[in-house]
């Protein structure tokens, strides 16, 4: 979440060597057939909000994004810069 965070931010600034991590996050289900349904449902649209926010608050493409989706996908301040998720290194 810290990655969503920082793109929120009014004033987004990173240090050279620091690192935002963008990934899917992690869930674990364990309920009955229909919560599990609703559940997944939930996350879809979680998924797609996500997606939503990060495309028009950065630099990334819907294709890039779509490309990392399922990477762990460290970014250093530099390339913060250079994909729009902060407005300065620092």
């Amino acid at each position: 979440m810290g990655a969503l965070i920082l793109i929120s931010g009014h004033r987004r600034t990173i240090y050279k060597n620091a690192t935002a991590l963008l990934h899917d996050g992690n869930l674990q289900l364990a309920n009955s057939s229909k919560k599990a349904k609703q559940t997944m449902a939930f996350y879809d649209a979680l998924e797609l909000r996500l997606k939503n926010f990060i495309v028009e608050n950065t630099k990334i493409t819907p294709e890039l994004y779509d490309s990392k989706n399922d990477e762990e996908w460290y970014i250093f301040g530099d390339e913060a810069l250079e994909l729009g998720i902060v407005d300065e290194v620092i």
